[in-house]
Formats: C-alpha cells, structure tokens, sequence
C-alpha cells in the first residue's frame, strides 16, 4: 500500500506545509532549521528569503527530511520550540492521515480482489522508478501527474531531468523529434526520414521519439578506412514492445548496384559512459537499398547506422544531411548541410576516377555547390553563411582541403522569401572544381505548409494534460483579458506578428484582451504549455502587473515547465 499512501496523502501534504509556512517566523525557521540540523549554507538561505517559512518547507522536503508519512518528525521539532498552536496544526494532520488510512485499509479489505491488482501496478510503478534512481518525492509527483501510468510518469521525469542536464548522447548537428502515437497507428518525418508505425503495433497510445545526427563525434561501429553513408538514428523510447514491425527510411548517399554487398546495419546500445556498443544487427532488422534511402523493417528500438568498407580506387561520397529550420520571422529559411567523412581516405580514393591518369595534378582544388529552383512558384534567394560564399548567391565553392582532409564540413544556406506558401524543390549539384564533372546531386523537397516555428511547437501532452492545468489556463486568460487595455493589445499583437486585419479587428472590438488571447491561442502562439513568450512580451511592454499573473501560472503549474518539448 506504500503508492496508494503517497498518493491519496500529497495533496493533503503540500496544503500543510503551505499552512505552515504562513506561521513561522525567521527565528522559529532558525530554531527548527537546527532542530533538524541543517547545513549553515541551507540556513543562510532561509534568513536571507522574502518567505523564509516557504523556504524552510521547502528544503525540508527536498531533503525528505519531512514527507507525508514522515510529519511526526516535524510536530516533535515543532513542540521542541515551544511552538505549540503550529505543533497543532502537524498534530491535526497526522490524525487525519491515521483515519484516512484506516478507513481505507477497511475498504481494502472489503474489495480486495479489485484493489488488489491496482494497488500491485501502482507500487510496481514506483518501485520501478525508484530502481532507475529518481528521488522519492519527484516520483510521487510525476505518478499523481501522469495520474499513476508508469510510461507517461518516466517521460515527464526525462523531460524535467533533460531540461537541466541536456541530452549527452548527440551533443551537435543534431534534430529531435517526438509524437504520441496511438493503437491505430500513425508515420512521423524529420531530417529526410519517414517512419511509419502500422495500426496494432502498439497495444495503448505511446510517445514514439526520433533522433537524427550526423555528428563526427559520435564514434560509430566503423573499422579503419570505412565510410559512414547514412546519419545516425535513434528510434525510441527504449525498452518499447512492438507488436508489429515498424519501417525506416533513412537517406543514404551509397552508390547502390544491383548486387548489394558490403553494406551492413548495425545497432548500438548506449552505455554508462555515454559510449555506443555496436553490433552487426539481422535478427530484429532487415533492409534493403534504393539510389536515395536505405529501407529499415525493425521490430524493436534502435540506433541503427549505415557504413560501407572502404575499397581502394573505388568511387566514394561523403555523407550529406539536409537539415532545414525556419527562422523566428516566418519568412527564412536555414538549409543545414553536413558533409562527412568517417576517416581521412588518400585523394585518389575521393576524387573522381580522371585523377589516376594525371598523377602529377594538384587535387587540392574547390568543389562548387550549385543550388537551383526547381518548379517553384516563387524564386529563391540563396545566400551562404559561409566566407566561401562567391559573389553568385547561387553557386558556392568549398575548400577542398576543407572538405576532405578535415573528414567534415558544415555548410548553412539561407533561404529568404517572405510570404512562401508552396513546395519548393532544390537541387543541390557538387562538381569537380579542375574538370567539370558531376561529384553527386541532392534534391530536396521543401513542404513549406508543414514548417512551424519553434514557439508554435506543441508538447503531445497538450492533448493529455489534468483538467486542473487546463481549467487554470482558461482563468489565466480570463484574469489578462480583463487587465490588458486596447493600446496594449494592439502593441503586444505587433509584437506577435499578428496580421494588420487581426490588429483592425482588436481596436473595434468591445473586448479586445479577450479576442487578441484568442487569435493567439487559435495561431498556436500561446498555450498551457507554452506561455514564457506571452510573459517575456509583457515584461518588455513593461505591463508587470499581467507579466506576474503569468508568473504565477507557471509556478502553479509546474507540468508546464516539465512537458515542454526540446
């Protein structure tokens, strides 16, 4: 019954220490800080605070050295001092909780067969969390949260672990991306890949997530004098149960033939020390090759990367990842290329196959990175962020030193437009600077309609968030919508980039705080879990009274800050 005890008890828990710390002073909070001895820093910090009574609770408890099941410490502490009118408010708890209990052992006993396997799956919940090593009271949390689903509580507590920790495994050049996917199936894009999730693959609605790097750092499974021919994936979450084979495609940039030999798929499992552990996988995965991508059946989770062993005067190609962001205005574009050799190959190994007959030539020459429109109904300026860059905006010529030698080139390519509504192609030619012939072209497909902006990203526990954090946020917009005036409106609607109809629509109608949060809402601007936008536009308009009710809000609800997407 240890879960069901937390559980029922935290709500009741966190109302006493908030009862509490309303009635203790900075001396009390001195006397009973060394009651339960704490260090001189913790004390420093409770006398220096506006509410040195919260604060005192609050390290209490991150410290477990009080907890729901554990107040009889602080009643004792409490009585020690001579506090005895706050003692009785413990005492009161404490006698509420025995009742609660045992009405509920009562209960138990009468149901037990009912009770018995929720009481099993939710200790089994926290017990496991516990092995993983999350602290007590962080789980109690992220299970009343998660509303006691073990899977969704892991993910809320790997979230609020990445968000001071960051992820260690892909550090650079690297995308993320994750999706709830249900029992009915569902696909996911990113980076050039496609993965799709066939309808009875899962059992019950699971957060499928994608990492995607090319990242030379990454040490991968590849012997001297081998190319890495693919970015590394990481299909996830692990320890995920599929019940049906899920498919990959990833882009590769091998020459393919009609006898594919030589190409193997490996999978990697993370290890302690953030090393990968690689071996040949053909048990849970099979591929197979097109010119472009590399086809990937898996039946469980993977890091999978594609390698070719290196054959001496053999045509190679560098591995080349489009990575596409849009920028803050809405109108640009950031083409990401990342060019990579896994080991530095002899120049006769890279270059095309005339080099053999003019030994004596000069390799080191730039290789040109033509890139044009194609079948866009709106031009594309292209201009390099690179100094390499001519001054053809179109055409940019590389280093081949650079190139080559230093095994890795990252080149990032602005597309400017405003207002683009269309599919733009691209296609991206490398040819040999000294003889003109074609090294290899990339097309790349742009679906501008499918791009948002980074602020506009929603967490998939938009759709699963408490009724309470919901209900909050309505308030929240209620109480703004009542504070902010017409000139603010307008102002913070600029701010947003609301459209000129949108800002005309705000100064003629009779409540325009509450139409303005509603197109921002409608636009995906603002959110339950996405908010910190809103209160950094009103802290810069200088309306702190509407910027702390947001502050506020967020403090209130901390799964807000948990959920958020990387």
């Amino acid at each position: 019954m240890l879960f069901r005890e937390y559980y029922s008890d935290l709500h009741a828990y966190e109302k006493l220490k908030a009862e509490l710390s309303q009635l203790l002073d900075k001396q009390h909070c001195e006397k009973l800080g060394g009651r339960f001895k704490l260090k001189p820093e913790d004390q420093h910090i409770i006398q220096t605070a506006e509410e040195p009574g919260k604060m005192l609770m609050k390290i209490l408890d991150e410290t477990e050295l009080i907890k729901p099941d554990k107040i009889i410490d602080l009643y004792k502490g409490l009585k020690a001092i001579h506090l005895n009118k706050v003692a009785k408010v413990a005492l009161e708890y404490i006698d509420m909780s025995t009742r609660k209990h045992a009405k509920e052992g009562e209960q138990y006993n009468e149901n037990s067969d009912v009770i018995s396997k929720r009481e099993f799956q939710s200790t089994r919940s926290f017990k496991i969390l516990q092995e993983e090593e999350y602290a007590t009271l962080d789980i109690q949390r992220a299970l009343k949260l998660s509303f006691g689903k073990l899977d969704l509580a892991r993910r809320i507590l790997l979230l609020a672990k990445e968000a001071h920790e960051g992820f260690p495994l892909f550090p650079r050049s690297t995308l993320y991306k994750e999706q709830y996917i249900d029992q009915h199936g569902g696909e996911m894009d990113i980076a050039g890949l496609h993965l799709v999730v066939p309808a009875n693959a899962l059992h019950t609605g699971r957060i499928i997530s994608l990492w995607v790097s090319n990242d030379p750092a990454i040490k991968g499974p590849i012997l001297k004098k081998s190319l890495r021919m693919s970015p590394v994936v990481k299909f996830g979450p692990e320890g995920l149960t599929l019940h049906k084979p899920v498919s990959l495609s990833i882009p590769h940039c091998a020459f393919t033939s009609s006898i594919q030999t030589g190409i193997d798929v490996y999978s990697g499992v993370l290890q302690t020390d953030q090393s990968v552990k690689w071996s040949p996988e053909k048990k849970h995965l099979s591929c197979s090759m097109t010119t472009n991508h590399l086809e990937i059946e898996a039946q469980k989770p993977c890091l999978i990367g594609l390698h070719v062993p290196y054959i001496p005067k053999m045509k190679k190609r560098v591995c080349v990842l489009p990575i596409v962001n849009i920028s803050n205005m809405g109108d640009q574009f950031t083409l990401h290329l990342w060019f990579h050799n896994d080991e530095k190959l002899e120049h006769e190994s890279i270059i095309h196959e005339e080099v053999y007959k003019n030994k004596g030539l000069a390799v080191h020459r730039p290789v040109s990175f033509v890139l044009k429109s194609m079948g866009s109904t709106f031009p594309v300026n292209i201009v390099c962020s690179t100094p390499q860059c001519t001054s053809d905006p179109k055409l940019v010529n590389v280093d081949t030193d650079n190139l080559w030698l230093q095994n890795r080139l990252k080149c990032a390519f602005q597309i400017h437009n405003k207002g683009l509504r269309n599919t733009v192609n691209l296609r991206i030619e490398s040819r040999n600077w000294t003889f003109g012939t074609i090294r290899f072209q990339l097309h790349v497909e742009l679906k501008i309609e499918n791009f948002r902006r980074a602020d506009q990203i929603e967490s998939p526990f938009q759709h699963i968030l408490p009724q309470s954090i919901v209900e909050s946020f309505a308030q929240l917009r209620k109480d703004l919508s009542y504070h902010l005036q017409e000139g603010e409106c307008v102002q913070l609607a600029n701010m947003f980039r609301l459209s000129q109809n949108v800002v005309m629509d705000i100064e003629k109608h009779h409540r325009p705080g509450a139409f303005l949060l509603e197109m921002l809402t409608k636009n995906s601007l603002i959110s339950a879990t996405n908010i910190s936008l809103l209160e950094h536009a009103l802290t810069e308009q200088g309306n702190d009274e509407c910027a702390q009710l947001v502050r506020e809000f967020r403090r209130n609800n901390p799964i807000v800050q948990a959920t958020t997407c990387p």
